[in-house]
């Protein structure tokens, strides 16, 4: 078992009760059904809930209802409206939401997400011959990572996508038909956000995984069984035209405040401030350039690891994700971060060193993007990215060794 100095011990402790204050804080000011989601993504959720419980399919995907739903709960929205973007089956999971009213349905949602990082941290420590022994350790630092604290709290869906991430990094690295099986459900489940799945499924592919494939096929077919419920059997090309047209509008409107290659070009150029760029093909150019790089990284990282098995690809899908994803937000940061915690020793003091300065790092992001300056998330991407490749160098240069 794992043991940390004992006055890092105690300044987690204290941190674990500052989240904890922080946490009961902000959920108390928030009272009133104008306040209690005025941030994040949960009216998106609650609304999409709504409106599977309403089974009104012909409608689901159409703003002005979105729209009215929202400002019939949320005065605070004064006619503005947050799109339900997301693929239907999702709706099928979180339709009980709506059975609950809006600030009640937040806290359960929040507590959700919670539980998500909680679980993801305990399946991470496990996984870590360096971490055993220390998950509610790993679990503080993990919320005290900006981008994720914040992705939480603020009604974002990032716990789960962290949870299962942690669990298809810690799979990749176990082999039994059963968790290949395991590998591809987790894989298919995260088809609400399909350039993850798909890029996390070439990863299976690169590795040769076809058990894992085979099983992340099935569950995405399910997936879609489980929309055509909700929507119709044509949901898919109902979404992607909606998701398309709400993704522009999403990276022309805030592109200052995402990550990633496209954002930060676009904000750098000028054409963040109102100059004539390519706002009209702008998603396009993002989803191409995904569809272009991440594949080739990957191909590349599996071409020159070890006997060509590829296992530092799991490693490397989160901040590839981070940087090429068509759009990716703050709070995805963690997905960037989260392999960290797998190559990471906590008896190294440069580990120790550089974990306190990616914490750092992440409440200087915060502050820069609340004051709107542009392409600091990128910059700091980048330096996650390259301490994710410096572990993944020393874990297969110890592992030649052995």
């Amino acid at each position: 078992m794992n043991v940390l100095p004992a006055r890092i011990d105690r300044f987690l402790l204290a941190a674990a009760l500052g989240l904890t204050i922080a946490v009961f804080g902000s959920l108390s000011m928030e009272q009133s059904p104008s306040a209690a989601i005025a941030r994040g993504d949960f009216p998106a959720f609650y609304t999409m809930a709504t409106l599977a419980s309403r089974d009104d399919r012909a409608r689901f995907y159409d703003l002005e209802t979105q729209r009215q739903i929202q400002n019939e709960i949320w005065d605070s929205f004064h006619g503005s409206v947050l799109p339900v973007a997301y693929p239907p089956f999702l709706a099928f999971w979180i339709e009980p939401l709506a059975s609950l009213s809006p600030s009640v349905a937040r806290l359960v949602w929040i507590g959700g997400m919670v539980m998500c990082v909680v679980a993801g941290g305990v399946l991470i420590s496990r996984a870590s011959p360096s971490l055993r022994g220390l998950s509610w350790q790993v679990i503080v630092c993990a919320f005290l990572f900006a981008p994720l604290f914040l992705g939480v709290l603020g009604g974002q869906i990032v716990g789960l996508s962290v949870l299962l991430y942690a669990a298809f990094m810690v799979l990749d690295r176990r082999h039994g038909r059963w968790a290949e099986v395991a590998l591809g459900i987790i894989t298919g489940l995260w088809m609400y956000k399909p350039h993850f799945a798909i890029a996390a499924g070439l990863v299976l592919i690169l590795r040769k995984r076809w058990t894992a494939t085979f099983s992340w096929i099935l569950t995405s077919f399910g997936l879609w069984w489980l929309g055509a419920l909700v929507v119709g059997t044509d949901w898919i090309a109902r979404w992607y035209s909606f998701a398309r047209e709400f993704s522009n509008i999403d990276l022309i409107t805030n592109a200052p405040r995402m990550t990633g290659v496209i954002p930060f070009l676009y904000t750098v150029s000028g054409c963040a401030s109102g100059g004539l760029c390519f706002q009209d093909r702008l998603w396009e150019i993002a989803t191409f350039f995904s569809a272009l790089f991440v594949p080739i990284f990957l191909f590349l990282a599996w071409w020159r690891s070890p006997a060509r098995k590829g296992g530092d690809l799991s490693l490397l899908l989160g901040p590839l994700l981070v940087l090429f994803a068509p759009a990716v937000n703050f709070y995805d940061l963690s997905l960037c971060a989260l392999p960290l915690l797998l190559t990471v020793a906590p008896s190294r003091r440069s580990d120790c060193v550089l974990a306190g300065a990616v914490l750092v790092g992440s409440q200087l992001v915060l502050v820069s993007k609340d004051m709107g300056v542009g392409g600091v998330s990128f910059l700091f991407t980048l330096f996650l990215a390259y301490l994710v490749i410096r572990g993944m160098r020393r874990e297969r240069a110890e592992r030649m060794q052995e």
